[in-house]
């Protein structure tokens, strides 16, 4: 893991081609947008108790959703050059 300027990188972490990450960064940007959606909704139309109570239950969401994208990951994960270079 690191950071360049304003850019993150997962140099030995993850080896995948560009359609993946494309592909992986599509669906993280969307459960986001939808998450900020969710979190209007539930301050304009519910009591602050709902709308708090839902702000715990958002990091439960987002490690199922975090699981439910490590079967993409790793389908398309590259052998890494250590794998490689040990052979």
């Amino acid at each position: 893991l690191a950071m360049t300027g304003r850019t993150i990188h997962f140099d030995g972490a993850f080896q995948l081609p560009d359609f993946a990450w494309r592909t992986l960064a599509i669906r993280w940007g969307l459960y986001f947008v939808a998450l900020a959606i969710w979190n209007i909704i539930l301050w304009q139309f519910f009591s602050e108790e709902t709308w708090a109570n839902w702000r715990l239950g958002n990091m439960a969401i987002g490690f199922v959703f975090a699981l439910a994208n490590v079967p993409y990951t790793l389908k398309h994960m590259l052998p890494s050059e250590d794998a490689d270079e040990a052979t």
